[in-house]
């Protein structure tokens, strides 16, 4: 069984920004990563070649050294059990957030043009305690949604969701203040 993971052509550039925090919004006491530099395959080939064609190459490679590998195909009963337990197990918030750092965010933002100033401590992805201040939300909406977020995952949609629960129109921009 092998596991690792090949870029053949992405955006290094888009990606280094998706992997990246913007410096001051998060603070942690976790062990910072080392970052390795990446590249893509495609840019050590001596031609072009396509995606498709590269796995095909790589297949061919892989059962060259492996004589004894062969292919295999999922039964119908194994796809549904991969799929259980993808979603009884994999795609709970423990497994995702279990091992994650406590960590402190604050922004300031101003969707709309208001003051938006947000604070969240979080531990295992999961909201503990939420401040929010500023011109944006009016006092009584600021200490119910500091309510509500408390026990929250720190995601986008569990952030929406309790902004609808409560009435409050609640675009992109807003949610995405939160992160």
């Amino acid at each position: 069984l092998h596991h690792g993971t090949l870029l053949f052509d992405a955006d290094l550039t888009r990606l280094g920004e998706a992997i990246r925090p913007s410096p001051g919004l998060y603070q942690s006491k976790a062990v910072a990563s080392y970052r390795s530099p990446v590249v893509n395959i495609s840019e050590f080939l001596s031609r072009p070649v396509t995606r498709e064609d590269f796995i095909l190459y790589l297949a061919t490679q892989l059962k060259k050294a492996y004589p004894e590998m062969n292919d295999y195909q999922l039964t119908s009963v194994e796809k549904e059990s991969i799929r259980q337990l993808s979603e009884q197990k994999y795609s709970t918030g423990d497994w995702i957030f279990g091992y994650s750092p406590v960590y402190r965010f604050t922004r300031t933002a101003f969707p709309d043009n208001k003051e938006l100033n947000i604070a969240l401590e979080v531990d295992k992805g999961t909201i503990k305690k939420a401040g929010l201040s500023g011109s944006y939300y009016r006092p009584e909406e600021a200490r119910l949604l500091e309510a509500l977020l408390s026990g929250q995952y720190h995601l986008f949609e569990p952030i929406l969701e309790v902004h609808q629960s409560v009435g409050l129109q609640a675009d992109d921009e807003l949610i995405y203040s939160y992160f």
